[in-house]
This record gives C-alpha cells, sequence and structure tokens, in this order.
C-alpha cells in the first residue's frame, strides 16, 4: 500500500472543498483516507461540467508538484497537458539549478 500523498494546506482546503461539491453534485462520498479514493474524486471532478468544481479542480492541479501529478495521470486521473507541461518545465528548469 502506497503512503497517503501529501498536500500544502492550500490544495487540502481545496480538495475539502471538492468534495462537498462533488457530493452535492452526485450525491457520492469521498473520503481523503486514501490516494485511490482522491484520484477517484479527481477523476469525477475532472469530467464535471459544473463551473465551480472545475475552478477548484484546476486551481489544485496549478499547486501540485510534478510528482503527484505523474501519480494522478498513471491512476487515470485526466490532467490537461498544460499542467504537465508545466511541470516538465519546471524538472527542467530545476535540473540547472
Amino acid at each position: 500500500m502506497d503512503p497517503l500523498m501529501s498536500f500544502s494546506e492550500t490544495n487540502s482546503y481545496i480538495l475539502s472543498k471538492l468534495v462537498a461539491l462533488v457530493r452535492r453534485e452526485t450525491g457520492d462520498r469521498y473520503r481523503l483516507s486514501s490516494n485511490a479514493s482522491i484520484s477517484q474524486l479527481l477523476m469525477v471532478a475532472s469530467q464535471s461540467s459544473d463551473e465551480r468544481i472545475q475552478n477548484h479542480y484546476n486551481r489544485f492541479l496549478e499547486n501540485l508538484p510534478a510528482e503527484h501529478l505523474t501519480a494522478f495521470k498513471n491512476a487515470g486521473v485526466n490532467i490537461p497537458n498544460r499542467f504537465i507541461q508545466a511541470a516538465e518545465q519546471d524538472i527542467k528548469l530545476s535540473n540547472f539549478a
């Protein structure tokens, strides 16, 4: 079992808001106690047409480190290319430092 991912305070707050927004839209409950549950929440959020959910989802992705983005992408979460490209650029820049 993989250790639970840790998130910044900002992203923890955004995730808790996503839980509430997705529950309101779908009626489904998602717990933040496992990476699989978080991935499922993000999958649902990524496919939602609700503007508030999309805004929170994008804000969450903006604050993630490259390793988390890659892990979620590998878990089947739809990560827009702009976030992947930005993370790859950050990795390249950090290799020069």
